[in-house]
Formats: structure tokens, sequence, C-alpha cells
């Protein structure tokens, strides 16, 4: 049982029966009615909204997408580098640009509203859950193929997701660790190598799409900034603030469903294998390290907790405490990556306290923080809580 085998058991277990306890009461409260949570009103707290808006996207959003669009582009210029000169040195250059822009992606992936909305561009830069190895397939045809036409990014762009992105680069860089990449003989890069150039510039074509449409005049920056009647998607500030929060829950739910609950139910045994995001590439846990410290910065620039009085008041502390002890759970996590992750490689103490925070995350900012604010939150976003 958690509780009983050892002294640091023992402390998980005693932290979660105080957050459960919590939760109840918690939930409990949510029952009240609406005047029981006291939420400010008035031009007021508009402005103050507005503001935290604003540092949200200055200070956090905007800086986070630059970063992913740097990244992108160095990678686009390593791999432009590699298929002409084809040595050990820029092969490693170009396996460093890649990871960087995985984990640049990472700590961009919950930013899934204005010109990431929907889903299909996000799923341009990274077609992921992929359950059924969509990719794989995909790629396998594409590679045997040899369609020349691919080789142009803006061709790329126009066919399946699935081959536009950083998986299915991925599965060209893994490639090469078995098949040269260069032909050395004509002195002339192959196909994969012109393949996988293309597909970078596709991802740094997207990024520089994204960026723009959140920095040009009249872009989401300032539409987000300005809601009012005449903006079919944010007619006012509580729809605003209430997108940020939604993009921090998503960020949340992304973690535990696609990372987390993954790996504790290989740990309890419910699963026999699973797939992680770059798992391959063994940026499974670099990945997970960084989303939690992006959604961290943009809960610590966004602030909800600020509104938290009252019965919720103890939220105030503890979001930003439950932050830490993600960051030092993640770091705790060893996985192989140069072969599928067995159960005996993960620790179950560590996935249950993981999986138990990143759920009680979702249910303090859903059902108290956006509350506390005055936020309505949809249904979408707290589904399965």
């Amino acid at each position: 049982m958690l509780c009983v085998n050892s002294a640091q058991r023992r402390g998980v277990c005693q932290e979660m029966k105080f957050l459960t306890v919590r939760l109840i009461a918690l939930l409990l409260a949510c029952a009240l009615p609406t005047g029981a949570w006291a939420v400010p009103q008035g031009p007021e707290r508009e402005r103050d909204l507005l503001q935290r808006v604003e540092r949200a996207i200055d200070r956090h959003v905007l800086p986070t997408l630059t970063d992913f669009s740097k990244k992108a582009h160095a990678l686009s210029d390593s791999l432009g580098a590699f298929c002409r000169v084809g040595d050990a040195e820029s092969l490693r250059a170009v396996n460093a640009a890649f990871r960087a822009t995985v984990l640049a992606w990472a700590r961009a992936e919950h930013l899934r509203f204005g010109p990431l909305r929907g889903g299909d561009v996000s799923m341009r830069i990274n077609f992921w859950p992929d359950p059924r190895g969509v990719v794989f397939r995909q790629m396998r045809r594409v590679l045997q193929a040899e369609n020349a036409d691919l080789l142009d990014p803006a061709v790329l762009a126009k066919q399946s997701v699935a081959v536009q992105g950083l998986g299915s680069l991925e599965i060209i860089l893994l490639r090469w660790a078995r098949k040269p990449p260069v032909d050395q003989g004509a002195g002339r890069p192959d196909y994969d190598c012109r393949l996988a150039k293309a597909i970078a510039g596709n991802v740094a074509n997207v990024s520089d799409m994204v960026l723009q449409s959140w920095t040009r005049p009249g872009g989401w920056r300032s539409r987000l900034l300005n809601p009012g009647p005449d903006d079919a998607i944010y007619l006012n500030v509580d729809e605003v603030a209430g997108q940020i929060t939604k993009s921090l829950l998503l960020g949340v739910a992304l973690l535990r469903d696609q990372h987390v609950l993954l790996l504790f139910e290989l740990a309890t045994g419910e699963r026999r294998r699973i797939k992680l995001p770059f798992q391959r590439s063994g940026l499974s846990v670099a990945y997970i390290q960084e989303s939690v410290k992006s959604l961290k910065q943009l809960h610590e620039q966004f602030r909800l907790t600020d509104y938290a009085r009252g019965e919720v008041a103890w939220t105030k502390e503890w979001v930003g405490q439950t932050f830490g002890t993600l960051e030092r759970a993640v770091d705790e996590l060893e996985l192989p990556g140069d072969r599928p992750i067995a159960k005996t490689d993960v620790d179950e103490t560590t996935l249950r306290r993981l999986r138990f925070y990143t759920n009680g995350l979702r249910q303090v900012i859903g059902r108290a923080l956006a509350p506390a604010a005055g936020l309505t939150i949809g249904f979408n976003e707290l589904d399965g809580d």
C-alpha cells in the first residue's frame, strides 16, 4: 500500500489526504449560491483582469512563441548546413537543434488559442497523440516513393499533417543512425536529407505564421487586449481572461493525460506498453520538465490566485507550492530512450503523486480560482473531473 511501505510514502500519503479534504471542502463551496464567492465587480475588476491578460501575453505567450520560432529556424538552418557538408559535427548540430525545437514546442503546446485554435495548426507542428502510428506509416510510404514534389515546403504544407511536423522529422533522424543520410560517392544529399530540410522549413514557416498572427496590427494580441461587441470571439474582458485560464487548464490536462496517466498505468500494470511524445529520441522526461516550467510561468504571470479569498484562500499558496512539487517529482523520472519503457523503469509512488497533483491543479484552477475571479469556464475544459 502507498502509505505504509516507507517514510517517504507516508509523507506523500499525508499530503494527498490533506488535499483530498481541501478538495471536498472546495466542492461543497462550489455548491453554495454565487453570492458566497464575493466576486469583485465593476470597472476596477475589468482593468485588473485586462492587465493580467496583457502581462500573460507579453511575458509568456509572445516570448514562448518567439523562442519556438527561433529554434525552428535554427533547426532548418542546421539541416541545410548538414545536407551540404554531411559530416559528424554538422549532424550533432542537427540533433542539438532538433532537441531545442522539441523542447521549445513543449513550452508552447498549451497555447492552443488565437492562430493555434482548432488543433489543425498545432498538428502541423507535431501530430500527437498518435496511438495508431499514423506518422510512421505515412512517412514510410513517403520515403519509399521519394516524391520530389514534397521537397518544397509549400507543397508539403498541403499534404497530410502527419508528414509535416516534428514527429515525422524524428523518424528521419532515427533512420540516420542506420542509413547514411548523404550519398558521399555522388557528393550530394539523398532524398531523406532534402525531405528533412523541407519538413523543418515547413515547421519554421508555421511558427512564423503563428507569431505574425499574434503581433501584426489588428492581430491576436490586439484582439485580446481590445475585446468588444465587434469581435466575433471575445465580447468582453471576462471571455479573454477565461481564454487564458483555459489555456492553463489545457496545459495541465495535456501533462496529465498524455504523460502522467500513461506512465502511472504502466507502473500499476494497467498497460503493458505506452507511447510518449519523442520517446524514441530520449526526450520524454525533458519534454515533461519543460511543460511544467512553462505552465508555472503562465500561472505566475496571470496569477488568478490573487482572487483567492474566504473558502478558497488556501489555494493562494497551494498552487505555487504544487508547481514546485511537480517540478521535483518530474526530476525523479528516468526513462530509457533506446528501448520501450518497461514497468521496472517507473516508480509508482512518484507517478501517483504526479497524477494526484495534476488532477488537483485542474480542480483548483477550474473550480476555485476561476469562479473566485468571476470567470465561467466551459464544460470541456473540466471534462473528466
